[in-house]
């Protein structure tokens, strides 16, 4: 349990060092980190269809500056591996994985402290002009800044996930079932919070569709999931604001000899 605790802690730093040192890469958001456990800890597919369903409930969370939300990266491995390790049902994990998420970051908000402490240490290089050593102190001051977050992944996946386990069989069973239904529901609270921000009304026909054809055809979700790609695809690009759709507006005026009813009308 120590390798594998210190494998998941490794996942931690290597996931946000490749976010914070390289162009956005996503790298730590669950719908990466949840297969990459699954991966590293033999069951990919459990690791995919968490990392699906978290990425679902943290998709409307941006950590940005100094005002984070949820530690997700975290509650995700730790989550990812409390199921294949520990026996935890899908349901369980997911519910499990908010309070983590909160958990995790309290100990994240030593690396802002961290960060002001080691500062002066690049600006240093860059003084004396040594790039390669401003490269390589810049590296191990990032890795020091995410210790407090991989260093709580560790402790909770060595000392937790037995202790989780044993909890959760001294529940009552309709504590169990309660927990359940609290994580089966979560992603859908986290796609309705999603959409309450995106909602308008030439959202609601494609939504409404959507619903009925899920409900009526019984299709796969895969399938499904490539139609709804194409469709916003092709409203992008011919009803949207792609180039598409600029080149049909433009060509559409120069059609009507320049006349555009908003400019005379509001004239």
């Amino acid at each position: 349990m120590f390798w594998t605790a210190m494998m998941s802690a490794l996942v931690y730093e290597v996931a946000f060092l490749m976010n914070n040192l390289l162009p956005n890469t996503l790298a730590y958001r669950p719908i990466v980190v949840g297969p990459v456990m699954g991966l590293l800890l033999g069951d990919l597919t459990t690791g995919i269809i968490l990392g699906a369903a978290l990425e679902v409930i943290f998709l409307g969370i941006v950590n940005v500056g100094n005002a984070q939300g949820a530690d997700f990266t975290g509650a995700t491995i730790i989550a990812v591996a409390f199921v294949i390790l520990n026996g935890v049902t899908h349901e369980e994990a997911i519910a499990l994985a908010l309070p983590i998420a909160a958990v995790i970051e309290v100990f994240r908000s030593f690396d802002g402290m961290i960060g002001d402490l080691l500062n002066p240490l690049p600006d240093k290089a860059l003084k004396k002009g040594n790039q390669f050593q401003y490269g390589l102190v810049t590296f191990i001051s990032t890795c020091i800044r995410l210790l407090p977050g991989a260093i709580a992944t560790f402790f909770a996946i060595y000392f937790g996930g037995e202790f989780v386990r044993s909890f959760m069989d001294a529940m009552p069973d309709f504590v169990i079932s309660g927990v359940q239904a609290f994580g089966a529901i979560m992603p859908a609270l986290g796609m309705a919070m999603m959409l309450n921000l995106l909602w308008n009304k030439k959202m609601a026909i494609f939504f409404v569709l959507g619903f009925f054809v899920t409900i009526y055809t019984n299709l796969d979700v895969l399938f499904l999931t490539i139609i709804a790609v194409t469709i916003a695809v092709l409203d992008y690009f011919w009803f949207g604001d792609g180039p598409k759709s600029n080149n049909n507006n433009n060509n559409m005026d120069e059609t009507n000899g320049g006349f555009n009813e908003e400019e005379n009308f509001l004239s």
